[in-house]
Parts: structure tokens; C-alpha cells; sequence
């Protein structure tokens, strides 16, 4: 379901024409971000009923490598068909990714353990319970909240990066594909120093 609700959602950066429209790049952003933290937590859920617990260290390695390769290997690939074909190729290519991961999602089957609900207590008031708790709890509080300090200064990070590519250095703003792929490549340097 969240793959069929993000692969449309993405479309909507195609309205985008001038300067007024950009306020539909962040709503794009951020229900694609909220997208990625609840499909970090689906397959966190899931990956343990798929390969049970033995092949969890192996599967959370395998998966890993994947996502680092994706890191280095995308950005530059992302920038070359922006730069080669324009914005419009690069998000229906974005939404046809979440409705293929729709359909392979179809061919997994585990079971679907759910968990159990207090049928007098509502979602909302279990949701509070849990913030209530992670608040009167000091280390999960501190973590929460350094947590959503990092967030918001990471997407801060990303509209500084533009502006100082295209302002800065005077480079295209397809550079920052290739300074992302350059952070990917560091990374993994600095993993192996390391």
C-alpha cells in the first residue's frame, strides 16, 4: 500500500514549471521521506519472518552491501539521465520503482503475525502511551530527540548543497551528483582505513 500511495505521490514533482512551484518539491519530499522511515521500519519487521533467525546476519549484510552500492552508483546515474533526458524521465522512473516494488512485495509470503490490541484501547491512545513513555524514559528521550535534531539538519543539509553548487562554485546543479557519488566513494575509503 505504501508503494502505490508514493508511486503517485512522486508524480507530483511533474507540475513543478518555475520558481512558484517548488513548494510541491518539498511536499514531494517530505511524503517521500516519511515514506522511506515507515519502509525502514516495514522491512525491519518483515526481513525476520523471510529469512527467519538464523539468516538475519547474513540478510542485513546482503542488504547493506546493496543500499552502499545504490549510494555510490545512483546519484551519478540519477544526474546523467536528468542531465541527458530532464527531470520529467528521472520521476516516472522514480514512481515506476515503487509500484515494481509493489508487485514484488505481492510475491513474498510470510506469515502475518499481528500483533495483539487491547480492543477498548484506540491506535491514538496507544500512540500516546509510547510517547509518554519514550518521553519519561531519559535515554530515549535524548536519543528521539538527538534523533530528530540530525534529521533536521540533514534536510537542511540538502537545499545547501544546491545552492552552493550553483552559486558557489558555478557548476550545474547536476554537479551535486557527482560530489554525492565523490561522498559514497569516501565513505567506503574511510570504512576500509578505518
Amino acid at each position: 500500500v505504501l508503494n502505490l500511495v508514493l508511486a503517485p505521490a512522486v508524480c507530483f514533482a511533474l507540475f513543478v514549471d518555475d520558481r512558484s512551484d517548488v513548494w510541491l518539491i518539498y511536499v514531494v519530499l517530505a511524503v517521500s521521506g516519511l515514506g522511506a522511515c515507515l519502509h525502514s521500519a516495514a522491512g525491519a519487521a518483515m526481513l525476520p519472518a523471510i529469512v527467519g533467525p538464523a539468516g538475519l546476519g547474513r540478510a542485513n549484510a546482503q542488504l547493506r552491501t546493496v543500499k552502499e552500492i545504490a549510494r555510490l552508483v545512483a546519484p551519478i546515474v540519477g544526474t546523467a539521465l536528468f542531465a541527458v533526458s530532464g527531470a520529467g524521465v528521472v520521476i516516472v522512473i522514480n514512481a515506476v520503482t515503487f509500484l515494481c516494488a509493489a508487485f514484488m512485495l505481492t510475491l513474498v509470503a510470510i506469515e502475518d503475525r499481528r500483533p495483539e490490541r487491547r480492543p477498548a484501547e484506540s491506535v491514538s491512545r496507544q500512540l500516546a502511551a509510547g510517547a509518554v513513555h519514550v518521553w519519561g524514559c531519559r535515554p530515549l528521550r535524548l536519543a528521539a530527540s538527538t534523533m530528530v535534531g540530525v534529521l533536521a539538519v540533514f534536510g537542511l543539509i540538502q537545499p545547501v548543497a544546491f545552492a552552493l553548487v550553483g552559486e558557489g562554485l558555478h557548476a550545474p546543479v547536476t554537479f551535486v551528483g557527482v560530489l554525492s557519488t565523490c561522498q559514497a566513494v569516501g565513505a567506503i575509503l574511510g570504512g576500509v582505513a578505518h
